[in-house]
């Protein structure tokens, strides 16, 4: 074959411009490298997203934490209410163990304020002259009142006609048993005598027996406090506190005694 004078020589071609024996080159697709860089960026911000709810959840459950001690604070707030319109009608707190006309204890202060708190369904159907294991007062045993759930609480102890509201039981308590307490009897001030706590780590008693805690049941369970799972507590006052950090044995029994003449440990 012959070539113009003047021209190069000409070479072989193979497949388009590529000489023989070379494969073309392939052009990169530009979709395919904008789906690479999406698929990065997806996983960086399913990265990031990972970090930021584990973050955010520990603080998102700790307010719902508070909300709901807030809640229970708000009912234990009804419940001193309650001590103190029975003290208005009866000169005198309910005593801690109630008795009838034979002498055998037939009610508890949680059955004795019934009526006067937020919970009418069932203080307008209790007997509070009988017995509260009486036949006329069995069925309303359970499920336990509202006023005395917290939304700690399992449904289960619920069911059960339990509750982890408790008196303390001692001598020179506000609930120290059948003798009932009067606000002048209370030397060492309302606001520094505690009068009924509640704690999510108590296993809880039957709503309407009169049953509590003695002073050392109830310390060890003060022991537990926490940030987590404090003591709330109402006080001769009525005003509802929370304990977030276990006291000492002295601090404790000033908080529990009316008439120590103690040193309040409470701010």
């Amino acid at each position: 074959m012959s070539q113009n004078p003047g021209m190069p020589p000409s070479q072989p071609y193979g497949y388009g411009n590529a000489p023989y024996g070379q494969q073309p080159k392939k052009k990169t697709s530009t979709t395919t490298i904008v789906l690479i860089i999406l698929g990065v960026l997806l996983v960086l911000m399913l990265m990031c997203g990972g970090v930021i709810v584990a973050l955010t959840l520990p603080a998102i459950q700790a307010a719902r934490t508070a909300a709901r001690h807030m809640q229970t604070m708000d009912q234990m707030k009804q419940v001193g209410l309650g001590f103190h319109r029975y003290h208005d009608v009866h000169g005198h707190f309910p005593a801690a163990v109630i008795e009838g006309p034979d002498g055998r204890p037939i009610n508890g202060w949680r059955a004795a304020i019934l009526p006067l708190t937020t919970d009418e369904s069932v203080a307008n159907a209790w007997d509070q002259e009988s017995a509260w294991d009486s036949a006329g007062n069995a069925g309303l045993l359970t499920p336990t009142p509202e006023c005395y759930v917290s939304s700690f609480d399992p449904s289960e102890l619920t069911r059960a006609g339990m509750t982890r509201f408790v008196g303390i039981r001692h001598p020179r308590s506000l609930l120290p048993g059948t003798e009932p307490v009067r606000l002048r009897d209370i030397v060492d001030g309302t606001s520094n005598t505690v009068l009924v706590f509640y704690s999510d780590q108590f296993e809880g008693v039957s709503w309407a027996a009169p049953e509590d805690v003695s002073a050392d049941e109830a310390f060890e369970i003060w022991s537990q406090a926490s940030p987590l799972h404090p003591i709330l507590v109402i006080m001769g006052d009525g005003a509802v506190l929370r304990i977030d950090s276990p006291l000492s044995r002295q601090d404790f029994d000033a908080l529990v005694t009316r008439n120590g003449g103690e040193p309040t440990p409470l701010p």
